[in-house]
């Protein structure tokens, strides 16, 4: 699980492999409604690679919608970098849309 402080900046780096599927947890989002923000997260990925699975506004539980409805499959190389970006919707009703891409294999 990490928690990516929204506040701290919209680019973080996970530097150690995660050993499963990860859990983020983004704080501190403004909840201005029908506004649009992006988050980026570059995981080194280990000999088996790990997507993120979970994605949390403020601890409530997102569905994180990724191209073409299939989530990727995670570099499996030591040392890899896939980068997940995050574009977080904030609807006029006051939920969000959470919208996943991803570059795999840097």
């Amino acid at each position: 699980v990490g928690t990516l402080d929204w506040t701290a900046g919209n680019l973080h780096y996970v530097g150690t492999a995660p050993t499963g599927a990860m859990t983020f947890n983004v704080t501190n989002v403004p909840t201005t409604s029908a506004k649009a923000m992006t988050l980026n997260v570059m995981v080194t990925q280990g000999a088996t690679g790990y997507i993120p699975t979970t994605f949390q506004i403020a601890g409530t539980s997102q569905t994180i919608r990724w191209p073409g409805g299939t989530a990727p499959t995670a570099t499996s190389s030591a040392g890899k970098i896939d980068i997940f970006t995050f574009t977080l919707l904030r609807t006029s009703a006051g939920s969000w849309i959470v919208i996943g891409s991803y570059n795999l294999n840097f």
